[in-house]
């Protein structure tokens, strides 16, 4: 069963989905998510295909590092899990 689209709901005591039918957790998000500080880092949950990592922005325009599942053509994790 396929969860219904919607932009945002509340679900009382529970938690939020974005994006999504709120299911599970404080935050439920469907697609790309990303989180921004004041000082401008970012985390961003990024990547498609079987192929997601979480990537780490010191600032807007420049990953730090990222780690994750590998591509399907690496079939390596110590590709995608590394400082840069």
């Amino acid at each position: 069963i396929g969860t219904l689209k919607k932009a945002l709901t509340i679900s009382e005591d529970k938690g939020i989905g974005v994006g999504k039918i709120w299911e599970r957790g404080a935050l439920d998000v469907d697609g790309t998510a990303h989180i921004k500080s004041d000082a401008g880092e970012a985390l961003s949950l990024e990547g498609s295909d079987n192929h997601a990592y979480l990537a780490f922005y010191k600032d807007s325009t420049e990953r730090s590092g990222y780690v994750g599942i590998p591509n399907s053509a690496s079939k390596n994790i110590l590709n995608t899990l590394r400082t840069l």
